[in-house]
């Protein structure tokens, strides 16, 4: 999950030797957050029972405790490797969308209606990343395609 997380350019990730300090530790969140300077700390549970796996994570804000996203997994063990990239590729695409919501929320940014134009519109601004007349020509199709989603949506607007 670090790995994945850590693929994503708007997010800065804690190392792993860092965050595996507090493993299987009681600690308060927010002395969490503070210590190696987090605003999200993610936490999980794993527990195993005859044939079966249940993964339990959540999304934390560190400096307020206050949960922002949590679910759990149940799968058969089977290929505990299929099962691993099964559940990591969900929640990092589940904390991605829950970080950015939570983000625009305490930046005061407008949230879109629909996620789907905020995709878009960070598919456009890395599209135009390579600076070159193909990669503007898809950033503004991404754009237009936001736009037509929702037309007052001030992101896509801007960009």
């Amino acid at each position: 999950m670090i790995t994945l997380l850590s693929r994503n350019p708007h997010f800065l990730v804690v190392a792993r030797n860092s965050s595996f300090t507090y493993r299987g530790q009681s600690v308060d969140i927010r002395q969490v957050g503070e210590e190696p300077g987090v605003r999200y700390v993610v936490e999980g549970s794993l527990r195993s029972i005859n044939e079966r796996v249940r993964v339990s994570i959540q999304l934390i804000e560190a400096a307020t405790g206050l949960h922002v996203w949590a679910d759990q997994y149940d799968r058969p063990i089977g290929e505990i490797f299929a099962l691993q990239d099964e559940i990591t590729n969900g929640i990092a695409i589940a904390l991605g969308n829950e970080i950015f919501r939570a983000e625009l929320v305490r930046t005061g940014q407008v949230l879109p209606k629909n996620l789907g134009v905020w995709s878009l519109v960070f598919r456009a601004q890395a599209a135009y990343l390579p600076y070159d007349q193909n990669s503007a020509a898809t950033g503004e199709r991404l754009l237009r395609e936001a736009l037509d989603l929702e037309p007052e949506y001030p992101l896509a607007l801007a960009r």
